[in-house]
């Protein structure tokens, strides 16, 4: 009788297992389903053709824009006082 008792849970389990395994299977499925149907193309930048990009002299860059920027927050801090 202990048999029947051990093996009917062991059955119960192993369905129960199977039950959820399968469930989960399916949700992850249909979510993968779901966002190929969603799925937007990305956009490409493009600059416009007159964008140069810096050459070798990348110290010179920063020097001026970091000078504009530092000018740029003092007329704000001064604004503001």
């Amino acid at each position: 009788m202990a048999v029947f008792a051990v093996s009917g849970s062991v059955v119960f389990l192993a369905s129960q297992f199977h039950k959820r395994l399968l469930s989960d299977y399916m949700d992850k499925f249909e979510f993968e389903i779901r966002s190929r149907e969603n799925v937007v193309m990305k956009k490409k930048v493009r600059f416009a053709a007159d964008v140069v990009e810096p050459s070798g002299n990348n110290k010179e860059y920063r020097r001026r824009h970091s000078f504009k920027a530092k000018s740029d927050k003092q007329s704000k801090m001064v604004a503001t006082i």
